[in-house]
């Protein structure tokens, strides 16, 4: 597939024989896509054995290759998202997809907040999740050869990509919102409560919007295992480098003042008459989580911590509130992964903790549209 008379997009959809109907489903949504089955589908379920057959399956006729998961859900903008990315980052690797209790997704939601339709990923301190990923030419063949004598080594997919982009020094931009979504299939490596930090049937590249980019990001909240995080990147005297602060530590680093937060929260829980019962049905701990996450998430956006700049002209398209607002939700479910509580827990419960979590941003002053 061609995307203007440059550039020209080889598409594999990483598959597994137990997945055959949805490979072959996700091909028909892609014209000219194919499918790359594991090579050995009896043995150990192994996901980094079938990147590195997705990857290695070729790149003649081509300038850019796209490797798409078989248990994916695409949006309705998907294909035209990723063809405006490589007309805007044509030499840079593109992930369209991050999952909703990692730094990167954090980083996605973030930057919508901020206005931004792309954002530089962390890859020196949080995986790349392998949904939906494009590289140009150059840098699938380098990839393939780091990968090489990993598989059989190693089965984390997603980490061993994420050090090939942190070591090869290759830009890494993440769309904003995700135009993929994890599919409701029974994961064949345990993933089945992922899903995505904040996606949408629409991107704005797809529709000729003017685009934006946030990059050097300096700090960027975010929620896991119902503690509040940041990642914070710091100067070590040599370089930028990221590093991961639980909230107390964050607090300090960022000049916040603890006793403020917590005043502000205990506050919300008399005034929102919604808290109680959802503390009754979820916890004390994760409902202040989400306080403590989106009060920082406020505070970096009001003080700057969000670069953002032009990639192109013409209009931009308005922050959209109701995007905010799932993304919230989709903090909160997120924040459930890796604990006793399964994300489903909170169905039915996601009006209140966006509440909650758009109550902090506000008290913190953030941004709203």
């Amino acid at each position: 597939m061609s995307s203007g008379q440059q550039f020209t997009l080889r598409t594999i959809i990483m598959a597994h024989p137990d997945r055959a109907a949805q490979a072959a489903a996700l091909a028909r949504h892609v014209p000219g896509a194919e499918v790359v089955f594991d090579p050995e589908p009896d043995g150990r379920r192994d996901s980094m054995r079938a990147t590195y057959a997705a990857w290695s399956a070729g790149v003649a006729d081509a300038t850019h290759v796209l490797v798409i998961q078989d248990d994916v859900i695409l949006s309705d903008t998907f294909l035209p998202t990723v063809l405006a990315g490589i007309e805007l980052l044509p030499d840079a690797a593109l992930a369209f997809y991050a999952h909703n209790d990692s730094p990167n997704g954090a980083l996605i939601r973030l930057s919508a907040a901020a206005g931004a339709d792309w954002v530089e990923a962390i890859t020196e301190a949080d995986y790349l999740p392998c949904q939906a990923v494009l590289m140009p030419v150059p840098l699938v063949r380098r990839l393939t050869e780091f990968m090489r004598p990993l598989v059989g080594l190693r089965f984390d997919d997603d980490d061993v990509l994420a050090q090939f982009l942190t070591t090869a020094g290759v830009p890494t931009y993440l769309s904003v919102p995700s135009v993929v979504n994890h599919g409701q299939f029974v994961s064949l490596i345990g993933n089945d409560e992922r899903s995505a930090a904040l996606y949408s049937h629409f991107h704005p590249a797809s529709a000729g919007s003017g685009q934006r980019l946030a990059h050097s990001v300096t700090a960027c909240p975010y929620f896991s295992k119902g503690v509040a995080y940041c990642m914070l990147r710091v100067d070590d005297g040599t370089h930028d480098a990221w590093r991961q602060a639980h909230w107390l530590d964050a607090v300090r680093w960022l000049g916040l003042d603890r006793a403020v937060i917590e005043e502000g929260f205990e506050q919300h829980r008399a005034a929102d008459d919604q808290v109680p019962a959802l503390v009754d049905h979820i916890g004390l701990a994760y409902v202040h989580g989400i306080w403590v996450t989106a009060y920082l998430t406020g505070h970096v956006l009001r003080t700057g911590a969000v670069p953002v700049r032009r990639l192109t002209d013409g209009a931009t398209t308005p922050v959209s509130s109701d995007l905010l607002i799932d993304g919230w939700a989709a903090m909160g479910e997120g924040g459930l992964f890796g604990t006793l509580l399964h994300p489903r827990s909170l169905d039915g419960w996601g009006k209140a903790v966006s509440a909650v979590a758009q109550a902090a941003y506000e008290a913190a002053g953030g941004p709203t549209p």
